[in-house]
């Protein structure tokens, strides 16, 4: 029996981005579908790059760019308001995969044992997934470090079921937890704004108060 190669255990079909492409785009591909990260390639499908989570929260920008979709998404910005933010958010949108992207990523040939993919992952720690290529460099799959361990450790009876009640568990976690914490409205956010400019009239008051009595006294 021939011992099996990563052909056999790696994903066939691969979600890719291109160098050129607006890096928030591909940092919501990668979040909407929970990747660890996007092989990048050309239009001849030779990878040339890897965009991972890694490189989104740690290169290119200190602002974190999966929080920054988030709130795009969620907070209800005024176009009076936008010109604020336009400064400050400029920057992140004007980046592209390239400028972030690994150009040197770890590759493992399709031929290659499953060792070899063992040993890439286990020397390489932030490494994941691995890209997989032909003698061209062009993409053949993917192969992640959950694929190997599934391949490694084999399905356990009851396994799948186990797993989905897990998953269920934590997605109900997370939708009550979303249910009980909002964004805040602007309308609030005014409230907490007089409030504070209130705290802070009322103090200083108390204060320059506080300071003619003991100069009184003196």
């Amino acid at each position: 029996m021939p011992r099996p190669t990563v052909a056999d255990i790696m994903t066939k079909e691969v979600v890719t981005a291109f160098a050129d492409e607006p890096v928030v785009e591909v940092a919501r591909r990668i979040f909407e579908h929970n990747f660890d990260g996007l092989p990048v390639v050309d239009i001849d499908q030779r990878v040339v790059g890897i965009l991972t989570q890694y490189d989104l929260i740690s290169k290119g920008t200190a602002f974190h760019i999966p929080t920054f979709i988030k709130l795009m998404e969620q907070l209800p910005v005024l176009s009076q308001e936008k010109s604020q933010f336009k400064k400050e958010i400029e920057p992140i949108l004007n980046l592209k995969v390239s400028d972030v992207m690994n150009h040197d990523p770890l590759m493992v040939r399709i031929d290659e044992s499953i060792d070899a993919v063992a040993k890439a992952f286990s020397e390489h720690h932030r490494v994941n997934p691995i890209p997989i290529v032909g003698p061209d460099r062009k993409l053949k799959g993917i192969i992640s470090r959950h694929d190997l361990i599934q391949f490694l450790v084999g399905p356990k009876p009851g396994g799948g079921r186990a797993q989905k009640s897990i998953d269920l568990q934590i997605e109900e976690f997370v939708g009550n937890f979303g249910d009980q914490f909002t964004l805040t409205t602007k309308a609030r956010a005014r409230h907490w704004l007089f409030f504070s400019i209130l705290f802070a009239v009322v103090g200083f008051f108390v204060a320059f108060a506080f300071i003619l009595r003991f100069v009184v006294y003196q």
